[in-house]
């Protein structure tokens, strides 16, 4: 991805504005697309989807007010069902028009943050993010989104130390080529008995592990959802499990911290 002007990215956050917001209209949508023009390919596609079904919408309603809602809408008639089925579509591309301009944001904001001014940095940098998986690359795209808030540097570090008891090694090689201010990993994957310890800022993080197989990290505005292997017996932070529960875990209140992840071993001190 190239490196957007400051110009350009002034645009994207009056874009991401535009974007949270309850309602629309044609005249906002037409704004919308000259702000965010040739940011990406993905995003001028989703905004030409966005702009033809809202027209569709427009037709068969009254007013020109958009609402980006499926709340008490009827479907009581063939008109009103038709324009449900197309309210559905049009939140769809709207949804991914809005991970797309976030996605965008972030990076941009975490290379300047980061000190990237390389184009060839900014590429690389954007490229890692998007393909980090797993529970580390979980946190390691939070982080990067927190960075750009600012917040991240502003919060005392924490430190957890991650135990691997029984797993697959717990890959860390990506975040490797990751520079975010006060984020440490372990600079090797940590294998079945062994231990690495991550370094982040005491922030509270939400971590749901209600769906099996599945967990979603929240930290201020921003979340990742990730898949998780079916070996993973629990998770223990601090001597409490995790598994099935939504969980709001506290880092700040107290600088080391403890993280099990377990796949059947017998737990040893």
């Amino acid at each position: 991805m190239k490196k957007l002007s400051q110009e350009q990215k002034d645009k994207i956050k009056a874009g991401l504005e535009l974007l949270c917001e309850e309602n629309t209209t044609l005249d906002k949508l037409q704004k919308l697309s000259e702000l965010i023009k040739d940011t990406s390919a993905l995003a001028d596609k989703k905004i030409k989807q966005v702009l033809d079904i809202a027209d569709r919408v427009r037709k068969i309603q009254e007013g020109d007010v958009i609402y980006l809602s499926l709340e008490n809408l009827s479907e009581d008639t063939p008109k009103k069902k038709d324009r449900k089925k197309l309210l559905l579509l049009l939140l769809k591309n709207w949804k991914d028009l809005q991970s797309e301009i976030e996605r965008i944001h972030r990076i941009q904001e975490t290379a300047a943050v980061s000190g990237l001014t390389s184009k060839d940095s900014v590429v690389k940098t954007g490229k890692t993010l998007l393909t980090m998986k797993g529970p580390l690359g979980a946190v390691t795209i939070i982080a990067a989104g927190i960075v750009a808030l600012t917040t991240f540097l502003n919060n005392k570090a924490v430190n957890i130390e991650v135990k691997n008891y029984g797993c697959s090694p717990i890959s860390t090689h990506m975040q490797k080529d990751i520079n975010i201010p006060g984020l440490k990993l372990p600079s090797e994957d940590i294998i079945s008995g062994e231990r690495g310890q991550i370094t982040i800022p005491g922030i509270d993080i939400s971590v749901d592990l209600t769906k099996k197989g599945g967990a979603k990290i929240k930290a201020l505005n921003f979340s990742k959802e990730f898949n998780y292997s079916g070996e993973i017996k629990d998770i223990i932070y601090d001597g409490k499990s995790l598994m099935g529960k939504n969980n709001i875990i506290k880092l700040g209140e107290s600088k080391d911290h403890e993280l099990i992840i377990n796949c059947g071993s017998n737990i040893k001190g």
